[in-house]
């Protein structure tokens, strides 16, 4: 499930509720931009800006080793409209796929 729009308006908050209720694993690019900046610990302001491709790239990376493994996820970011589609196409594609059921839902089949 992929949730985006402008910061500040929650995307976090509702990837966080939705991803608790659906049995899935939440990713979010803020999550790991942070975890980025704490890594590198960008020396200035202008450094630490240029965590945000990157940590689209570790995100993006870690959705694939999911969708390998079979388990959905909860995507959240505030994807930019003309730019960002590039990058989805190929998780939208996977999103077709049929899914077993969750770890621990066996009567629950997978959006």
């Amino acid at each position: 499930m992929i949730i985006g729009g402008a910061p500040g308006v929650g995307k976090s908050t509702l990837g966080r509720r939705l991803a608790r209720e659906l049995e899935l694993p939440s990713l979010s690019k803020d999550g790991f931009m942070e975890a980025l900046y704490d890594a590198v610990r960008p020396s200035n302001r202008a450094a630490a800006k240029t965590q945000g491709s990157p940590a689209y790239h570790v995100m993006y990376h870690a959705l694939t080793c999911l969708l390998d493994s079979g388990i959905g996820a909860m995507l959240e970011s505030n994807f930019v409209r003309g730019r960002s589609e590039p990058d989805l196409r190929p998780f939208l594609a996977c999103s077709a796929r049929p899914r077993p059921p969750w770890p621990g839902s066996a009567t629950r089949s997978a959006p």
